[in-house]
C-alpha cells in the first residue's frame, strides 16, 4: 500500500514536471528546479520524493508563481494535509477564486 502511495506521488510529480519550470518565474523571485529543491535527480534508481517533500515543493512554486493554487482538502488517513494543486492561466485562477468566493454555503 505504502509503495502504491509512493509510486502514484511520483507518476504525478513526474508529470508535473513541465509546467513547473514555466510557472515557477515571478517577480519575488524563482523557484530551483524539482531535483535542485530535493537535493537528488528525480527519476534516478533508488530515490523516491515522499509526500511531505513533493507538498513542501508545491507550497514553494504556490509561494512564487501567479500560476499556481494550493489549495488543503484536509487531513489524509495518515494525519498529513491533503492538497490539491490547481495549474492554469492567471486569469483562470482569478476567475475561479471569484467565483468560488461568490457561492452560497448551504
Amino acid at each position: 500500500m505504502q509503495q502504491q502511495k509512493r509510486s502514484y506521488l511520483l507518476l504525478v510529480f513526474i508529470a508535473l514536471l513541465p509546467f513547473s519550470r514555466s510557472m515557477a518565474q515571478k517577480s519575488a523571485g524563482q523557484v530551483p528546479a524539482p531535483s535542485e529543491f530535493l537535493k537528488f535527480e528525480v527519476g534516478a534508481d533508488r530515490q523516491l520524493a515522499d509526500y511531505r517533500q513533493i507538498a513542501s515543493y508545491f507550497k514553494a512554486l504556490a509561494a512564487t508563481s501567479s500560476r499556481l493554487q494550493f489549495e488543503l482538502l484536509g487531513k489524509t488517513t495518515l494525519g498529513e494535509e491533503m492538497f490539491m494543486a490547481v495549474i492554469s492561466s492567471e486569469e483562470k485562477i482569478v476567475k475561479a477564486t471569484q467565483s468560488k468566493g461568490s457561492q452560497i454555503e448551504p
